[in-house]
């Protein structure tokens, strides 16, 4: 009898795994579609966002975070009454950062993933290895689309402006530091074998996102240099012009002329 029940437990067991394994499957997919869909369409201007996404980076950034019966984020009780309302930024560990449409789906996902690997510890190791895929799938098309200039095509941009370059760039940076939140979160919860081989993928991880920052930052600087560079072209020649403005009156007085920019 024993035996007959151990075998009946084991099979219940190995469909349940296989069915969880199934819906994240699904799910993985669900997010990863979504995202990569937001990247594809997003104008790359910042913009409000709901309350709720507030509710999700504080929930994202706990040392332990809360869930409800059904695995759902437990979040703050007076910020859920509000998730109507719409704030300018987020907040995260002290920083303050504005959003674009993209990085409110990947906050989205990220939370529908870690939130399932709640409702199904066991799927821990597979839910950290697509957290991991959603992070780089940011992080190369968001690469491609602004400093690749592909925005242009599949956002329909007219060019890739600085505006642009540093909203990527305050995105990126917000990435790069849900990153070690996200690796805290799950890593715990990992044997020390599984632990050993996502370690060198997240500091993978973390210097591509290093990298990318550093060449918007870098983009910047020489937008920034070359205007500098062009206005004072314009107003060294400007500067001839000056002592013409002033005039000295019969009486001594001096007389200033309007610029014409005036």
């Amino acid at each position: 009898e024993r035996s007959r029940g151990g075998s009946r437990y084991n099979v219940v067991r190995n469909v349940l795994n296989s069915q969880s394994k199934s819906y994240l499957d699904v799910l993985h997919k669900y997010c990863k579609t979504k995202l990569v869909s937001a990247l594809q369409h997003d104008q790359w201007k910042v913009s409000p966002v709901s309350r709720h996404i507030q509710d999700l980076v504080g929930w994202l950034s706990e040392t332990t975070t809360s869930f409800g019966e059904d695995g759902s984020p437990v979040l703050a009780q007076t910020e859920t009454r509000r998730k109507s309302d719409v704030i300018e930024c987020v907040v995260l560990e002290g920083g303050k950062f504005h959003l674009v449409p993209s990085l409110v789906v990947f906050v989205q996902t990220v939370s529908d993933l870690i939130s399932y690997s709640h409702k199904v510890p066991q799927l821990t190791t597979e839910v950290t290895h697509r957290l991991i895929e959603l992070f780089k799938i940011y992080n190369a098309l968001s690469c491609s689309l602004i400093l690749g200039a592909g925005a242009m095509d599949k956002a329909g941009l007219k060019s890739i402006s600085a505006k642009h370059l540093a909203a990527t760039a305050q995105a990126i940076s917000f990435i790069k530091r849900v990153l070690p939140l996200v690796k805290a979160n799950l890593m715990s919860k990992l044997v020390p074998l599984h632990k050993n081989i996502l370690a060198p993928q997240f500091r993978s991880l973390g210097k591509d996102l290093g990298e990318h920052h550093g060449r918007l930052e870098a983009k910047l600087v020489k937008i920034m240099q070359d205007r500098l560079s062009a206005n004072l072209g314009v107003l060294a020649s400007m500067s001839k012009t000056w002592d013409e403005q002033w005039s000295t009156a019969e009486d001594g007085s001096v007389e200033y002329k309007l610029s014409q920019f005036a």
